[in-house]
């Protein structure tokens, strides 16, 4: 009886997302990358936001939050890094994956990366622990199977395209503003790591992506919802915001595939501003 739940919550993960294959692709992708000079880590803003090439690796992925941002900063650090570009988003400063439905995100991050759970009673809460060994068994045989392209980097295959509805763009909007306005704050982790990289002679990018004007308007002033990082940034000389967040450079109808997603047009965008920043 108890393998059956395991087996149906697995089933209901496997039907409810790719994430652990993603980032198992990814994770399998950096090891075959040797020339990384910029690292991209965040959410599915940069996941689909953006593109990248030779030199670049985009290892951003679906609801990254700052913890796991930070301790795969740890995990993936190389000498030939020089860049940190990392998204910010609305619900960053207090979105905390294990302590929401996506708790099954953290299992990957676990079994793949070895990297802990933030919080060893959400993670029993959430029954993580009990799911590690399945989870770890179904993965090792998908990475048997796993053949990537040479150029791969971590890049989006697919990108889905749905139709725009303001409602839909105001309650995303709204969600994503109560995970900004959480007490339990994540900027630590982000301030954590601006100071490594710091150490390490690394600049960080941090990135308010594009959106939609009807995901905007739910909002309150720019300069309120993005307070945090922008009041940390000014205490170190290496953490510089790069803000295409209300930025009329991105058209609704050809650069977007949903209310705050790019799609590959607008990615490839994005992607050529922020290395002209960086190349500056």
């Amino acid at each position: 009886m108890k393998i059956s739940f395991i087996q149906k919550l697995i089933d209901k993960i496997r039907k409810k997302s790719s994430f652990d294959m993603i980032l198992m692709d990814k994770w399998v992708g950096y090891q075959n990358q040797n020339d990384i000079k910029t690292l991209v880590l965040g959410s599915s803003h940069l996941q689909n936001g953006f593109y990248a090439i030779e030199g670049e690796y985009n290892f951003a992925i679906s609801s990254q939050d700052l913890y796991y941002g930070y301790n795969l900063y740890k995990t993936l650090n190389r000498p030939t890094i020089k860049n940190i570009i990392v998204s910010f988003s609305v619900f960053t400063p207090g979105l905390s994956i294990i302590k929401t439905k996506q708790a099954d995100f953290c299992l990957p991050y676990k079994t793949i990366m070895n990297i802990e759970y933030q919080n060893k009673e959400d993670a029993e809460t959430k029954n993580l622990f009990k799911l590690e060994k399945s989870v770890k068994k179904e993965l090792e045989k998908y990475q048997q199977k796993l053949s990537l392209k040479k150029d791969y980097r971590g890049n989006l295959a697919w990108y889905p395209h749905k139709k725009f509805f303001l409602k839909k763009a105001q309650e995303r909007a709204l969600k994503h503003y109560k995970n900004n306005q959480r007490e339990n704050s994540q900027m630590d982790y982000c301030e954590s790591l601006i100071s490594d990289a710091q150490k390490n002679n690394q600049n960080v990018y941090f990135i308010l992506p594009p959106t939609t004007v009807g995901y905007r308007e739910a909002l309150p002033a720019k300069e309120e919802v993005f307070k945090s990082i922008i009041s940390l940034a000014k205490k170190y000389d290496n953490a510089k915001i790069l803000d295409y967040f209300d930025s009329d450079l991105f058209d609704k109808n050809t650069d977007f595939t949903n209310e705050d997603h790019l799609n590959k047009q607008g990615a490839i965008k994005l992607s050529e501003l922020i290395r002209k920043e960086i190349n500056k």
